[in-house]
């Protein structure tokens, strides 16, 4: 048996992930560099993020993407780990 709110938490929760945009955050609030800097992404929406830093900086020096292994990809010359967490119970 379901709590009673159990669907319109699910159905607000849902509707936060969906909106949730990585890439946009990173083209709206990624700064300028006077050089280039290392790229570092961690997380599920690594890889997102990772190309949008690229296409507005345009070629790095040095990038590392850590990603879960569903979302793991070639990225050309960036360096991309699949990792996961495994709980022990």
């Amino acid at each position: 048996m379901d709590h009673p709110y159990y669907k319109k938490a699910l159905e607000a929760f849902l509707s936060g992930v969906v909106a949730a945009d990585p890439a946009g955050a990173v083209r709206r609030f990624l700064p300028e560099f006077d050089q280039a800097p290392t790229l570092i992404a961690v997380g599920k929406a690594a890889v997102s993020m990772a190309r949008m830093a690229q296409s507005i900086l345009g070629a790095l020096p040095e990038m590392v993407v850590v990603t879960n292994p569903e979302n793991a990809t070639n990225l050309g010359k960036m360096q991309v780990f699949a990792s996961s967490l495994h709980t022990v119970n």
